[in-house]
């Protein structure tokens, strides 16, 4: 069966099978764990923002009554819900990742709707709370900043690596 297997592949795919260059696998080893210390930097991230949000629920439960011109339950439903996505999303980069199938792509969603997420909080902040530059919420609002910034160097570190890949086996 493996004498089938290599007599279907041409010469060029035969070296880039057999010819192990350590200086170019050296490279992408280096940028694997460049993207793994990423990924644990946004985990590490995302679970110390939850962790300060669980821990001052009240306040930013508070602050969604007062944006949101809703009741105390609607209020705390909706930091519930958005508690919520953020795990979700976060397990899903992280599952991505583990198997290392469409992680650009699903890193660029949670990218993308990290950012209406955090224009939309913001805007809301600004146009209803009486203090939208409070030490908390600037505190989560930055925290939520670097995040997106992992995520999207991230991205680019992925990109990096698989356009590597594919120049070396064209």
């Amino acid at each position: 069966m493996t004498e089938d297997f290599f007599r279907k592949l041409s010469k060029k795919e035969i070296d880039a099978l057999t010819n192990v260059d350590l200086a170019s696998h050296s490279n992408t080893n280096i940028a694997s764990r460049n993207l793994l210390f990423l990924l644990l930097s946004y985990f590490v991230i995302v679970l110390c923002t939850l962790t300060f949000i669980i821990l001052k629920k009240e306040f930013f439960i508070n602050e969604l009554r007062l944006m949101e011109n809703v009741d105390l339950q609607f209020a705390e439903a909706t930091l519930n819900q958005r508690i919520i996505k953020v795990i979700v999303l976060s397990a899903i980069i992280g599952v991505s990742a583990i198997i290392n199938r469409y992680f650009s792509l699903i890193a660029v969603l949670v990218f993308v709707a990290a950012i209406f997420g955090l224009v939309d909080d913001f805007s809301m902040r600004i146009t209803h709370s009486d203090d939208p530059f409070s030490l908390t919420a600037s505190t989560v609002t930055i925290l939520r900043l670097v995040a997106i910034g992992l995520i999207g160097k991230m991205i680019l570190q992925a990109i990096g690596e698989s356009s590597q890949k594919d120049m070396d086996f064209p």
